[in-house]
């Protein structure tokens, strides 16, 4: 409905506007903290998954209590951009317009898997946000930042991810231009960038993973 059509169809006779007739639309609401998700309920309500330039489709559900990806969508090296990988990965929409939080949430790559794992966040739509890319194959890990679809590295270690079916716990705290990523409690990557001041939070891979106890709070509140 054009709000001009609205407005007209919300005044009375006498040209005053009808409180009973108005429309009230409410575009990415902000999501109310503390948030947590850990599927118990059995669904992945609010998480809109994505795939990114790959031809493998991935395969995003519930099964039981945690969320998971089960395919492995890498394609020999065609849904890469440069040394930046494409995948899957699932958002929560009512996210998109927080702005400093804490972000945690449990990972659990499969035995087979070696390939990218992580994590999102301050994500505004495909082409711009943080990304935690983490690979057992390669041993290494990643901050990076993408702006109008062009991906930068903002820090790089040479850790990667245990495999094997390890849980690891991953938060990412954003203050500000501030980003501090730890892994199991341990700090693994800070950095100050403004290329992003807002944006949601999102679950990223490129082969079977497990998502479990997503939470997020505001800075200084979690454990």
């Amino acid at each position: 409905v054009r709000p001009d059509a609205a407005a007209r169809r919300a005044a009375d006779n006498d040209g005053v506007d009808s409180a009973a007739n108005s429309v009230n639309v409410t575009i990415n609401p902000t999501l109310v903290l503390p948030f947590t998700d850990d599927f118990n309920d059995g669904n992945a309500n609010g998480w809109v998954t994505v795939d990114d330039g790959i031809e493998n489709a991935s395969n995003w559900n519930v099964p039981t209590t945690f969320y998971t990806q089960t395919v492995a969508t890498n394609n020999f090296g065609k849904d890469v951009d440069e040394t930046y990988r494409r995948g899957t990965y699932a958002y929560y929409a009512d996210s998109v317009n927080l702005t400093d939080y804490r972000f945690s949430v449990d990972v659990t790559a499969r035995a087979a898997s070696a390939d990218d794992v992580g994590v999102m966040f301050r994500y505004v739509d495909d082409d711009n946000y943080y990304r935690v890319a983490m690979n057992s194959e390669s041993g290494s890990s990643r901050l990076e930042s993408k702006v109008g679809g062009t991906f930068i590295t903002l820090a790089r270690d040479f850790r990667g991810y245990m495999p094997g079916e390890v849980t690891q716990n991953i938060v990412v705290e954003v203050e500000g231009p501030l980003i501090q990523v730890f892994v199991n409690g341990n700090p693994a990557f800070a950095a100050t960038a403004s290329d992003h001041l807002s944006g949601g939070i999102g679950l990223y891979n490129r082969d079977g993973v497990r998502y479990d106890n997503v939470s997020v709070t505001t800075n200084g509140t979690g454990p």
